[in-house]
C-alpha cells in the first residue's frame, strides 16, 4: 500500500473533527500535496487504493477548500522520527481506530466558540515551533478593528517542552506580561488556536498546576486569579487578518533562528525580571 495514500487518508480522518466553518492548512510533502491536488482535480477517489477510499470521499469538498504548505520530505521525516522516538508503540491508532475515537470525541465535546473578528483593541498572540531548527517563539502586535499598528510586532525566543506544553496560551500570558511592564496593558487578546482560553481557565482554576510547564508560573506570578480569568482571549481564524500574519511569520522566523528587526525582539530573560519586580512591588 503506498505510503503517500495512507498518509492522505489519514489526513482525511483527522478532518472529521474539524467544524464546517474551519479554514484548512495543510502542511504535507511534495508527494502528498501532489496527491491531493490530483484527487481535488479528478473529484474522484478512483486512483486509491480500494480500502483507504471510504476514508478520503467524504472529505474531498474539504480538501479542494484546504490551503498547502509543501515541506521538504527530509524536514518531515525528522518531525515523524522526533514523534516516535517520543511516543509508546500503544499510541499509534490504525485508521478504524482513530475514526472511531475521533466519533468519540466529536459527539461528547461541548458547544465550540465561534471565531471572533478583531474589534477591541488588543494584543493578537502566536506561537511557532521548529523542530528542524530546535527553536520555538511567540510573537503578538497590537490591533483593533480600524486596523492593525505593526510597529509594534513584538517576537521572543522561548523554550520547549517541559517548560511549555501550550504554545498558545504561552503567547497570550507572554503578551499579557509584556503589556503590564510596559504600560500597554491590555484586556483582550487574539489568537489563532481556538482552546486557548479554555487552557487558560484550566491553568487558573486547578491552581496553575506545573503540568503546563514552568515559564507559565513565570509570566503570570505577580497576578491576581481574578485578574488572568478577566482576560478576553478570543479565537480568530489563522492567516485571514494582516495581525495575525505578522505574529505568525514573526514567530515563525524566529523559531527557525532567522533574522528579523531587532526593534522587535523581546529578550525572555529580561521580561521575567521585569514580571518579578512587579511581584517584589
Amino acid at each position: 500500500m503506498d505510503v503517500d495514500e495512507c498518509a492522505v487518508a489519514a489526513l482525511c480522518v483527522a478532518l472529521s473533527a474539524v467544524e464546517p466553518d474551519d479554514q484548512l492548512f495543510i502542511i504535507a510533502p511534495f508527494s502528498v500535496a501532489a496527491m491531493i491536488r490530483s484527487l481535488v482535480e479528478a473529484r474522484s477517489v478512483a486512483a486509491l487504493e480500494a480500502s483507504l477510499r471510504p476514508y478520503v470521499a467524504p472529505h474531498l469538498a474539504r480538501l479542494s477548500s484546504a490551503s498547502i504548505e509543501v515541506r521538504n520530505r527530509r524536514g518531515m521525516s525528522d518531525m515523524f522520527r522526533e514523534v516516535s522516538a517520543s511516543t509508546p508503540a500503544r499510541a499509534f491508532l490504525s485508521l478504524d481506530d482513530a475514526i472511531r475515537q475521533v466519533a468519540m470525541g466529536v459527539a461528547s465535546r461541548p458547544g465550540l466558540p465561534t471565531p471572533a473578528d478583531i474589534g477591541e483593541l488588543g494584543w493578537v498572540a502566536d506561537w511557532s515551533r521548529s523542530l528542524k531548527y530546535d527553536g520555538a517563539a511567540v510573537a503578538f502586535v497590537l490591533a483593533s478593528g480600524e486596523g492593525v499598528d505593526e510597529d509594534s510586532t513584538r517576537v521572543m525566543l522561548v523554550p520547549q517542552e517541559p517548560e511549555i506544553v501550550y504554545g498558545e496560551l504561552a503567547a497570550v500570558l507572554a503578551a499579557h506580561a509584556y503589556g503590564r511592564v510596559t504600560w500597554q496593558s491590555m484586556q483582550a487578546f487574539y489568537t489563532d488556536a481556538r482552546d486557548t482560553r479554555f487552557h487558560l481557565r484550566r491553568y487558573i482554576k486547578t491552581g496553575r498546576p506545573a503540568r503546563y510547564g514552568t515559564l507559565l508560573a513565570g509570566l503570570t506570578a505577580p497576578f491576581s486569579d481574578a485578574e488572568l480569568l478577566a482576560l478576553r482571549v478570543r479565537w480568530i481564524h489563522r492567516g485571514l487578518t494582516r495581525a495575525q500574519r505578522l505574529a505568525d511569520i514573526a514567530a515563525r522566523h524566529v523559531s527557525r533562528h532567522e533574522l528579523v528587526p531587532p526593534e522587535c525582539v523581546v529578550d525572555l530573560d529580561w521580561l521575567l525580571q521585569e514580571v518579578g519586580a512587579l511581584s517584589a512591588a
